[in-house]
């Protein structure tokens, strides 16, 4: 908007003086060029502290409105302020106490507010925003008037004490408009703050008529007194007779007055003040109007201010000679006071100003003071006032007739404001002397007025055009002007060749549209006049005299003529609508398009072809080309030079946007266009075509500038416009109509494609779709066979063009809102069935021709097909049956077809097309047109009948796996998305193609990677790179991190990434293999030491890290989904899951628990019921499972590190199991182990754990039954290998964490002495057990060498264990050697001797190895200088709890039941003891103590010294 203005509210301020009254003043200020806006808003506090009301009811909320700033403001507020000066009323000096009477105007300070928040709002109007400052304080009075701008330079500091806030808004529009916009906000009680002097764009009609004064400075004798005065003026206005006139005010929101008081600047005779005031005097009461200035001192003692006045001073508003006082600085005249200052008749009778005093001389009325000095500054700001006496002598004209020559000449000298504020009354003077029947002074007034009105082609100016539009319409009255003005119009153009004529020739052309519009409003008004009628052809002639002569002007070849023909050629467009009023459509049209003939397409002035296709462009706009008669004319004129203009290339936005004018209102209904019109207007469009080949359609990204966009509207526009005949009349006229289709076709495919328009543009967008369509529609008719047919390429770019249009997203109706929907419908129809029908109709008559599409058309026309309409599916559909019997008939197959369906299905549907309605329609249209079929034989049916069997499911996983969305964000997202890839990965790895299945282990990798689940990574992409070979060569595109590289580089970098997942993942024994690979290639193949070197070193890493690193065995969870409440590709499935690192139980149901929802977990392991699994809800079962390992028998050795072994024991896992504990027969209070039975699971899965997922689903269950004293033997021979391992790692590993092994010795020695064996032995080594079990005889005798050679295990784990120990352990260590005394002294007894292998446990039945307890990781260890090991390292974090790590054993080993609990027990007493530095209480051997204490120190002796560098040696 061109208006702005600015609200402000008080918020608060704390300003005020304590016991006085306070004014705060705000105004505007522009610091950049240190000068106010605005006149002044006033706000009062009263002493009390409340704010004063003005007394006239308004405005109770203290806010204003400062109008009528500039909208180039918005750009300068970081240079604009708010200034508030603070001003008290109350006694001349603070410090005297003595009551006073009289109030004095004094200085305080000020507050500056800037507006640079303003700017962040400038396009939201209705915000508000608060500004707030402190207030600076005056220290010398002299610079009250200038300390805002020290504030702003930042010369000085603010006060903290003293604040004031403004709640901004900017309000934009005209005053009245804003006031009736905004009633919540302003209404007509806002006090309005007017800008200091007229706003840049001034309304028609605004009447203002303001005169503000500001009080400067002044400069005064000391006089008889010591010290500086204490100046006052006192400002009174009056008229001529001394009487007051109260039409003075202060600030706004002050109350009009005759008298005012200036600030007083304590002891200062050189005051500057800065105090503007406004004058609002009647018209009829200005020029008796005076302000007298009476300037006195004021004691800072006495209160009265009487016969203190020393000097006097006094201004006119109105000069001697008529006109208002000048803007500016007036320096007043300063005389002595006496009783004659109080008459006007007496101090008007001498000079005001010093200028005045230096015409007149010395006054004698009165004394001047010659030393003492006193200036104000001035500033009119009136619509009614001039300040230009050559102005005041126009409207005075008739009292100065005898120099009315002069007063002509000096109009010629006028600034434009002037003329247009007083444009009223100086055309009305204007046209009064025309009447006069001089002909020098009618040739003056022409000249004046072409002067005048060329004011109003200057853009600041160009408002009051509609000012003199209503002075022509309404207030003109020159009945006999216009044959004065033709007159005066000819003589400058039959004068165009006379050098001394071409500027005032070229400022009467300018302004001919104005003079013009004169003439004919004066016509009329003498018509209307004289009651005249038949009288228009002589006017009539004369008008086209003057036009053909002007036509002539344009049509000249002199060069210097250019810029006058530039602006004939806007003039005469500017006057069309005059010139109807003497002329018929017809007419007018020959003689207007006389003019475009004038200017040949290749003349070589550009700026006049310019103005000419402007000139066009307004012909075309004009309410004359809606006439028939005149579009005869001009529309083939018209036509001819825009093709001439578009073979130039030149000017060519011009030539397009006239060509869009002329599309536009030949589409308008006014205009009613005919069938010739769209005819000639249609020989355009081969050029436009051509044109948009050649320039346009190379832009494929979409990046289009102004041009191409109107290019492009231009070619809718004529094809909008044209109709089927149009195309059978045009196609005979063109050199090759396949080359112009195939061009249109192009064209429909950029538009189609690319996003022209906005994608919120969607009626427009459906607009171009519909024109494209009955395009293609129409051209359709020309390329079918028996309308002369056409080639296979451009049939085949019919079929593209018809599916990709049916495939637009903006058709998609369906996604829109049902009720647009339905409005789309009632305009356009569904536009999607019109070109499915008609392609379907193209296909069927392409009946022998048919083959050469079948390669290409399978997979646009799926796209069409999965449009969610069903006429459009029902069409289609059977059209892929063709397709396949096609194939069938030419290859004996139908292997082409199905390869291109399957490989455009997952594309195509996961880009957002299809839904499962679309998969049953279409098995059910095929499967049918093939049951009915009577051209298929018997194999091609069933071939085709396979085909659909796996499309289906495919589509069906594809939409599953599309609808899970593409977030990847959440690793439950991520999670469903691998499962739902599993899906497709087990399809196209059993039916193909190649290439999906590896874009499916791409995208699986990805998801992996983001996951950070790098072993299974590593494994998808080594899916990847197996399909590979390193001597291929062939380019691959790019794909997740790797460019497009040859085959053979890809396999490279995809196993160097697999190396690095798997050192990720820890599975650093797959790495190693990887690394053979890549180890081969650089040192057979390429050479590469370098790269060998790296490899080597990698290698080495992980051969290392196997043995050093700490990688806790991961738990295995087999989870069932049951019920229908999950997606397809889940129910009633049952996988085994790989849980993450130290991820137990609990952790692992809530985390898929979050993955799914709302979903139930099952508390039982039992099969499910039917009304499970066909629930709609869904149902979780989940439990843990053991690996069943395949350990490759060269790591059974104890030679082999545990750390080694246990990484075989749960990984490469294809089988796991779980068992459920269960009685078999009656229960034995006493021994419950007779009777304990486990029911064992064997579950055999898809794919070794860890794999290319981390689950894998259950191809087998098998169920066996596990009898209690095979139970007992797993039991031992699990607990023998975990301490063999556990000691095994110690020895390897001395500086490791003894807790560990503390705690499993400390266990088992505890249990086997509490009496945790001998449960086995009462239920099992009994005589009546053998004879009721006579089987298990072997498995007895087992159990009872194992129990042997448990005491051979610990005893070598107790020598380690003291080896290890640290000082506060041996305690403990001893109590752990006593109590193993007597467990193998009972051994010996009952057994014999103890051998290190105590039989082949592999003869045991159902023996399994429960070997997943974890170890601790061990830190390097330091060396020594010379070499070998230290024995100080620093200890590693403890085994999680055993309440965590043996929460198991209740059920899966019960014969340790109680010994483990005992043991817990134990724990707690050896953390006291840690805690305490005490030993724990420790049970007494009952015998043989001290010859057994004996024994095992000597054993434990001989070992210490057989090794070195063990800590305690």
């Amino acid at each position: 908007s061109l208006f702005v203005h600015l609200y402000e509210s008080l918020s608060s301020a704390s300003c005020q003086v304590p016991g006085e009254d306070t004014d705060l003043f705000f105004s505007l200020y522009d610091s950049t060029k240190q000068e106010f806006i605005s006149e002044r808003m006033a706000v009062r506090y009263l002493a009390d502290g409340s704010l004063h009301d003005t007394g006239n009811g308004k405005n109770p909320s203290h806010s204003w409105l400062f109008t009528d700033l500039d909208s180039s403001m918005l750009d300068q507020f970081p240079e604009l302020f708010i200034i508030c000066h603070v001003v008290r009323l109350g006694r001349m000096d603070m410090s005297v106490k003595k009551p006073t009477t009289s109030i004095f105007r004094r200085p305080v300070g000020c507050v500056v507010l800037p507006l640079a928040k303003l700017r962040a709002v400038v396009n939201e109007p209705a915000t508000m925003v608060q500004v707030s400052s402190y207030m600076y304080t005056v220290a010398d009075e002299k610079d009250f008037s200038v300390l805002h701008d020290h504030a702003i330079r930042r010369l000085i500091k603010p006060s903290e004490r003293s604040s004031a806030s403004l709640n901004l808004q900017l309000i934009y529009g005209d005053l009245g408009s804003a006031l009736d916009s905004n009633p919540g906000l302003l209404s007509k009680e806002t006090f309005l703050v007017r800008k200091l002097g007229f706003a840049a764009y001034t309304l028609p009609g605004e009447v203002r008529n303001d005169i503000f004064v500001t009080l400067d400075r002044g400069e005064f004798e000391k006089g008889s007194k010591s010290s500086a005065k204490n100046v006052e003026v006192t400002v009174n206005l009056m008229n001529m007779n001394g009487a007051p006139m109260d039409m003075m005010v202060q600030a706004s929101a002050s109350p009009p007055t005759s008298e005012l008081q200036s600030v007083i600047m304590y002891h200062n005779n050189t005051p500057r003040w800065g105090e503007p005031f406004r004058l609002n005097i009647p018209l009829h009461l200005i020029s008796e109007a005076v302000l007298a200035f009476n300037i006195r001192h004021c004691s800072s003692t006495s209160d009265s201010r009487a016969d203190k006045q020393s000097v006097f001073a006094y201004l006119r508003l109105v000069k001697t000679d008529g006109t208002t006082i000048q803007n500016g600085l007036q320096e007043l005249c300063v005389y002595r006071y006496s009783n004659s200052c109080l008459h006007p008749p007496v101090f008007m009778s001498v000079p005001s100003t010093l200028e005045e005093l230096a015409q007149m001389g010395s006054p004698t009325a009165l004394s001047l003071s010659k030393k003492e000095s006193f200036s104000v500054i001035t500033q009119v700001c009136s619509t009614k006032l001039t300040q230009d006496p050559r102005l005041l002598a126009l409207l005075q004209w008739r009292m100065h007739q005898d120099q009315l020559v002069e007063v002509l000449e000096g109009l010629m000298h006028m600034d434009g404001r002037g003329v247009c504020l007083f444009m009223h009354d100086a055309m009305d003077a204007l046209f009064n002397i025309l009447d006069i029947d001089n002909k020098l002074c009618t040739q003056l007034v022409f000249n004046a007025l072409v002067h005048f009105l060329n004011f109003l082609l200057q853009p600041e100016y160009e408002q009051f055009v509609e000012t003199l539009e209503k002075y022509i319409s309404v207030h003109f009255s020159g009945a006999m002007a216009y044959k004065k003005l033709l007159t005066g119009l000819r003589g400058y153009i039959d004068n165009a060749h006379r050098p001394e004529f071409r500027e005032p020739l070229l400022h009467t052309v300018q302004c001919f549209h104005f003079v013009f519009k004169i003439i004919t409003q004066s016509r009329h008004l003498h018509v209307r006049a004289a009651k005249a009628q038949g009288t228009l052809a002589p006017f009539r002639e004369s008008v086209e005299k003057m036009t053909r002569a002007l036509i002539s002007l344009i049509q000249s070849n002199d060069a210097s003529l250019h810029h006058i023909q530039c602006a004939a050629l806007k003039s005469l467009s500017n006057s069309i609508d005059m010139f109807r009023t003497a002329f018929c459509s017809g007419d007018l049209a020959a003689l207007l398009s006389s003019a475009v003939d004038a200017i040949p397409a290749d003349e070589p002035n550009h700026r006049l072809l310019e103005s000419k296709l402007a000139y066009m462009l307004v012909l075309t706009s004009n309410s004359l080309f809606d006439s028939a008669d005149a579009r005869r004319t001009l529309l083939p004129i018209m036509l001819v030079h825009t093709s001439a203009h578009l073979a130039s290339g030149m000017h060519i936005e011009s030539v397009l946007r006239l060509i869009g004018k002329i599309v536009t209102r030949l589409e308008s209904k006014s205009c009613h266009a005919e069938h010739d019109d769209k005819r000639q207007l249609a020989d355009l469009l081969p050029q436009l075509v051509a044109y948009f080949s050649t320039h346009i359609s190379g832009s494929g990204d979409g990046s289009l500038d102004d041009k191409a966009y109107m290019v492009i509207c231009s070619l809718l526009g004529i094809l909008r416009l044209m109709e089927s005949d149009v195309y059978g009349e045009l196609m005979p006229t063109l050199p090759s109509t396949s080359d112009f289709v195939q061009e249109l076709f192009n064209i429909f495919w950029f538009l189609l494609t690319v996003d022209v328009f906005d994608r919120s543009w969607t009626s427009l967008r459906l607009i171009v779709h519909n024109i494209v369509l009955v395009s293609i529609s129409s051209l359709a008719e020309i390329l079918r066979p028996d309308a002369g047919g056409c080639s296979p390429e451009l049939m085949m770019q019919y079929f593209m063009l018809a599916t990709t249009f049916v495939t637009q997203p903006v058709l998609q109706l369906e996604l829109l809102h049902p009720i647009r929907a339905n409005q789309v419908r009632a305009r356009f129809g569904d536009m999607r069935f019109v070109m499915a029908t008609e392609l379907v109709l193209m296909w069927s008559i392409l009946s022998e021709d048919r083959n050469t599409y079948v390669p290409t058309l399978p997979k646009p026309l799926l796209s069409a097909a999965l449009v969610q309409q069903d006429e459009v599916r029902r069409a289609v559909l059977p059209l892929f049956i063709d397709l396949l019997e096609l194939d069938y008939a030419m290859h004996g197959s139908i292997d082409a077809v199905s390869a291109d369906l399957l490989g455009s299905l997952e594309p195509v549907i996961c880009a957002g097309a299809g839904d499962y309605e679309f998969l049953s329609l279409a098995e059910e249209i095929w499967l049918g047109n093939v049951a009915n079929s009577t051209t298929l034989s018997e194999e091609a049916s069933s071939l085709i009948c396979n085909l659909v069997n796996r499309i289906v499911p495919l589509g069906i996983m594809l939409i599953d796996y599309r609808l899970l969305g593409e977030t990847d964000r959440t690793s439950a997202d991520r999670h469903k998305r691998m499962l739902a890839l599993y899906n497709l990965l087990s399809f196209y790895q059993q039916h193909g193609p190649h290439n999906l299945h590896q874009a499916a282990l791409c995208q699986l990798a990805r998801l992996h990677i983001l996951e950070e689940s790098w072993t299974e990574a590593a494994f998808t992409l080594l899916r990847v790179s197996e399909s590979l070979d390193f001597g291929d060569h062939t380019m691959l595109e790019g794909v997740l991190k790797y460019p497009r590289q040859p085959a053979a580089s890809r396999k490279e970098a995809l196993t160097e990434s697999i190396v690095e997942f798997f050192g990720k993942g820890k599975a650093f024994e797959d790495g190693i293999e990887q690394c053979d690979t890549l180890i081969s290639l650089y040192r057979h193949q390429t050479f590469n030491y370098s790269k060998l070197r790296s490899v080597l070193s990698v290698q080495a890493s992980y051969f290392g890290s196997i043995v050093d690193d700490l990688r806790p065995a991961r738990e295995y969870f087999r989870v069932g989904y049951y019920g229908q409440g999950f997606p397809h590709f889940l129910q009633n499935r049952t996988f085994v899951y790989r849980g993450e690192e130290y991820e137990k139980l609990t952790s692992f149901q809530e985390r898929v628990l979050m993955d799914h929802g709302n979903v139930e977990l099952m508390k039982t392991n039992e099969a499910p019921g039917e009304d499970i699994t066909s629930s709609d809800r869904g149902y979780l079962q989940i439990c843990t499972v053991k690996p069943c390992p395949r350990v490759p028998p060269q790591f059974e050795t104890e030679a082999v590190n545990g750390r080694i072994r246990e990484y075989h024991e749960s990984n490469n896992v294809t089988q796991f199991e779980y068992s459920r504990p269960f009685h078999k027969g009656p229960k034995d209070k006493d021994n419950e182990f007779k009777s304990l039975w486990l029911e064992r699971t064997t579950l055999t899965v898809a794919w070794a754990l860890p794999g290319i997922l981390a689950w894998s689903e259950v191809l087998d269950t098998k169920v066996s039954l596990v009898s209690p004293i095979d139970n007992g033997v797993e039991t031992m021979v699990a607990k023998n290998k975990q301490l063999q391992s556990m000691i095994a790692s110690y020895r390897a590993n001395s500086g490791a964490n003894i807790n560990p092994l503390s705690m499993a010795l400390n266990g088992v020695i505890d249990a086997a002495v509490m009496g945790g064996t001998e449960n086995y032995e009462k239920a099992f080594f009994v005589t009546s057990y053998l004879q009721e079990n006579p089987d298990d005889a072997g498995q007895v005798e087992l159990l009872k060498k194992l129990m042997v050679e448990q005491v051979g295990i610990l005893e070598q784990g107790l020598r380690v264990h003291h080896a290890l120990a640290p000082e506060n352990l041996k305690p403990f260590h001893e109590k752990m050697e006593a109590s193993f005394a007597q467990m193998k002294e009972k051994m010996l007894l009952k057994y014999g001797s103890f051998t290190k292998n105590a039989g082949d446990v592999n003869n045991a039945r159902s023996v399994s190895v429960d070997a997943d307890k974890p170890v601790p990781r061990a830190r390097p260890r330091k060396t020594t200088p010379d070499g070998n090991f230290a024995s100080s390292v620093s200890p590693t974090p403890g085994p999680k709890p055993l309440t965590t790590r043996f929460s198991s054993v209740r059920t899966s080993h019960p014969a340790a039941v109680g010994g483990l609990e005992r043991m817990l027990g134990q724990r707690v007493a050896a953390a006291r003891f840690y805690t305490t530095k005490s030993p724990p209480p420790v049970a007494k051997p009952q015998v043989r103590t001290d010859r057994m204490r004996k024994t095992v120190h000597g054993r434990l002796t001989s070992l210490s010294h057989s090794r070195r560098n063990v800590p305690g040696e």
